[in-house]
């Protein structure tokens, strides 16, 4: 949608303008489970931020239409002006890969816990080897 593409160019734009200062974050990718990104509730997010990535890793915000021919050519000028739907394409693209880098590391941390979490559980069964649990036929260690 245009419009879209069009509140997406105000938020390129006023980053550019303000160059980081005035409190101004940017972009953000909200779900209903929260904000990607974002340093609480990583957790329910990890899926939807690897669905969206792959969907804007392809997005061409030139296909973007509206209702309105003339809306749709007053927002294209607009996005030409400061560089293009390439640009655009681009914006998106990079403020997703820094929110994704968020995630990942959130995803790690998580994963580094877990593990650790399990491993002292299961350090804490005392074993002779014959009650060692099975997994795929075969009796593991831990």
């Amino acid at each position: 949608r245009s419009w879209c593409l069009f509140e997406v160019l105000q938020t390129y734009k006023l980053l550019k303008q303000t160059d980081g200062q005035h409190n101004f974050t940017g972009l953000f990718f909200c779900t209903k489970h929260g904000v990607i990104g974002a340093p609480q509730g990583d957790e329910l997010t990890f899926d939807v931020s690897i669905a969206l990535s792959r969907r804007l890793a392809t997005l061409d915000v030139g296909e973007a239409t509206a209702s309105s021919p003339d809306d749709h050519a007053m927002i294209v000028s607009l996005i030409s002006e400061e560089g293009g739907m390439d640009q655009m394409n681009a914006f998106i693209r990079t403020e997703m890969l820094e929110d994704l880098s968020k995630v990942q590391v959130s995803f790690n941390d998580q994963m580094v816990g877990l593990r650790s979490s399990l491993s002292s559980k299961a350090d804490a069964i005392e074993s002779d080897g014959d009650d060692l649990p099975v997994v795929g036929g075969n009796r593991v260690a831990l």
